[in-house]
């Protein structure tokens, strides 16, 4: 038997599932790609970035191809919304790619680009569940 809990297995499975579920980018890989240091967007919270297997990862759904591959703008506020509920960035980031009832049973980092409003809503309505329950 390993020296792992069962919750800490739990989790590792959470996170492999996260990851999986989206292309995540290094910085390294963002400063090639796109000629910026996503550490300037992460010290003003415009994105937040996961420590996966000893990597700093950033979620590829976050960059908006339609403002040169900056974070989509409704993203700091979300970050915002969570973090002063408590939430640090895997806790976000479990958000991002679960299913969510405000939206139709479809994920939040599918609709982050596309519909950055209603995703926004969907964040506030998630604070709100977790302030009153």
């Amino acid at each position: 038997m390993g020296t792992n809990t069962l919750e800490e297995k739990m989790l590792e499975k959470a996170q492999r599932e996260v990851v999986g579920s989206a292309e995540w980018l290094t910085a390294q890989v963002i400063l090639q790609r796109y000629q910026v240091d996503p550490e300037i967007w992460l010290i003003k919270k415009h994105i937040f970035a996961i420590d996966y297997d000893g990597k700093i990862l950033f979620p590829s759904y976050a960059l908006n191809p339609q403002s040169g591959y900056c974070p989509q703008s409704t993203l700091g506020e979300i970050i915002n919304l969570f973090e002063t509920h408590g939430r640090n960035a895997w806790g976000i980031a479990f958000w991002f790619s679960s299913l969510c009832g405000f939206l139709g049973g479809r994920r939040p980092q599918d609709l982050l680009i596309t519909d950055s409003v209603l995703v926004l809503a969907a964040a506030q309505d998630e604070v709100t569940g977790i302030s009153h329950g």
